[in-house]
């Protein structure tokens, strides 16, 4: 079980520097940006449909390639997770239990709230 709490806190903090490092937040931020723009785009009777017709695709490509590159985020976070477990057995079983899912919770919090500190 300790071992599980070490390797529980290892990836924790790997998984978030991931996240951070790679910009997730901000193609989050630009999916809805992109969203919220074709949104008032199609619903705004002066902006011709010439300008409409040249603007959604950019949007539209915009959004895909920021999906895309959560997907591949996410997916990489779950290979890591499978990758762990087959080291570990039954670290899956482990981080989803109410112990290791409590763990994992609290440390995120105190390490996103310690780096927002010591780099911001």
């Amino acid at each position: 079980m300790i071992v599980f709490s070490f390797v529980s806190f290892v990836l924790t903090i790997a998984v978030i520097e991931l996240v951070f490092r790679t910009n997730f937040f901000s193609s989050l931020n630009l999916i809805l940006n992109c969203s919220k723009k074709s949104y008032h785009l199609m619903l705004s009777s002066k902006i011709s449909d010439h300008w409409k017709e040249k603007l959604l695709p950019y949007y539209s490509v915009m959004i895909f390639k920021s999906s895309l590159k959560m997907f591949t985020i996410l997916i990489l976070i779950v290979f890591i997770g499978f990758l762990v477990d087959y080291l570990f057995k039954g670290f899956i079983d482990y981080l989803f239990s109410f112990i290791g899912f409590s763990l994992s919770l609290l440390l995120s919090i105190l390490y996103v709230r310690l780096r927002w500190v010591l780099f911001e």
